[in-house]
């Protein structure tokens, strides 16, 4: 047995200790009250009406409800399966350029830095897609094949630089050809290549290269990384700093986004062109209006062990302890009183017990109420134990007795109404009655 979320436990534990102490506190603040309200001798007598046992069985019932919930929070595992999961989602190929026209600063950083903070940012949208990574000048080598770990491919990104093709030039046919043998060699049913370029075509035969692939399913979308302005070229000198690139002629080479040649790959291939921006938003709208519509394949397949839940069982227990709680009541059966059979008034007197004298009383002043209510015209209000509470808190002490007296006549086996009919009486000044209700 395990539990998932194992917090939850801890949970359960503080809650039937707060549960505990409330029960305590109340008790004693029940005692206390009760203890104010009137003598220790008269409590067993005002209290007989609740049952000790069941309250202890309703608030173990509670207790071992509120543990089996948080049990089931906890979610027990018991045992396995084996389970088939499936990824889903699209499989691109981003084809960045590492020329050193990628050095030029018209953005920045400088293009190269600019292409792989846009690629890093998308990412984090491409939930569950595979990934890879071609560099491509000169020549074009895959630097990370599909994968859908992230983090190997941010770090194959990463380590691009202008170095890393050592071929110079922009042979933007070498890396869709190169993307071509990925996607045929895996199977991909969605073939979707980001080339990410100034769009300098050196070899010139890159629309050649699209519309071939793009008959055989392979969708370019291409970024131009760049501005239609230009820039020059910074490199690295002979004396370790920084110079401009020239062109054999000695000419300063001033290098800028071909954005003609870009857009007519995107379209001869069914893909799209987008400038990627000075803050690398071209990708995201690639992705909201071309990526996202695509329908996402089954990329990896594999059978997984999976824990079996087990929290029914505590969930179903906790559910039948609450109803038991919720059904068992803390008073104990009221006893049945027998009926007694009709007789005069003759042998009534003749059959009637010796009573103590406080007993008497009470009697007396339970039989005056009777006759004073079955004397009473028919619109005077009945005597009930809410009219007699309200003539007790209007100070009406005399009334709340007589009320007292009557409903603890029709109701023999509530000891609280003779219990109030003497508080009553001892408060309307009557210390007989007041005597006999409190005995």
């Amino acid at each position: 047995m395990q539990f998932a979320q194992p917090i939850w436990l801890a949970g359960g534990v503080l809650a039937c200790a707060l549960l505990a102490w409330s029960w305590r506190r109340f008790d004693a603040g029940q005692r206390a009250a009760l203890a104010k309200f009137a003598a220790a001798r008269l409590l067993p007598k005002l209290t007989t009406s609740i049952s000790p046992v069941r309250r202890r069985l309703k608030r173990g019932l509670m207790l071992a409800g509120v543990a089996l919930l948080f049990t089931a929070l906890a979610r027990p595992q018991s045992g396995f399966e084996m389970r088939e999961t499936h990824r889903r989602g699209l499989e691109l190929v981003f084809a960045v350029d590492t020329s050193k026209s990628m050095l030029a600063q018209d953005v920045k950083p400088d293009r190269l830095t600019r292409a792989r903070l846009g690629v890093t940012d998308l990412l984090d949208r491409l939930q569950g897609d595979g990934v890879g990574l071609i560099a491509f000048a000169g020549t074009a080598f895959l630097q990370c094949p599909v994968t859908l770990d992230y983090n190997a491919f941010r770090e194959s990104l990463n380590a691009l630089d202008t170095g890393t093709i050592p071929a110079g030039g922009t042979n933007i046919a070498g890396a869709i050809r190169e993307a071509e043998a990925v996607f045929e060699e895996r199977g991909a049913s969605e073939k979707i290549l980001v080339l990410m370029t100034d769009g300098e075509d050196l070899d010139g035969d890159g629309i050649t290269a699209a519309e071939a692939a793009g008959k055989k399913g392979v969708k370019i979308f291409t970024v131009g990384v760049g501005s239609g302005n230009g820039e020059l070229v910074p490199v690295p000198s002979a004396n370790g700093g920084t110079e401009f690139a020239r062109d054999a002629k000695g000419q300063l080479v001033k290098s800028q986004l071909d954005e003609t040649v870009l857009k007519k790959i995107a379209e001869v291939s069914g893909g799209m062109y987008q400038p990627l921006g000075a803050q690398g938003g071209g990708l995201n709208t690639i992705y909201d209006q071309g990526l996202a519509g695509f329908k996402r394949g089954d990329l990896s397949s594999r059978e997984t062990k999976v824990p079996l839940e087990r929290f029914q069982w505590p969930l179903a227990a906790a559910l039948l302890c609450l109803m038991a709680d919720w059904m068992i009541g803390d008073r104990r059966r009221a006893a049945a009183v027998p009926a007694e059979p009709v007789v005069s008034s003759a042998e009534t007197v003749r059959k009637a017990p010796v009573t103590s004298p406080a007993r008497a009383a009470v009697g007396a002043g339970a039989a005056v109420a009777v006759v004073l209510t079955v004397l009473t015209p028919p619109g005077a209000r009945a005597a009930t134990p809410q009219s007699a509470e309200q003539a007790y808190q209007k100070g009406d002490y005399s009334q709340a007795h007589q009320d007292y007296a009557a409903t603890a006549a029709k109701e023999p086996g509530r000891p609280e109404l003779q219990f109030n009919t003497g508080s009553a009486a001892y408060k309307a000044g009557d210390y007989s009655q007041a005597v006999a209700g409190f005995q």
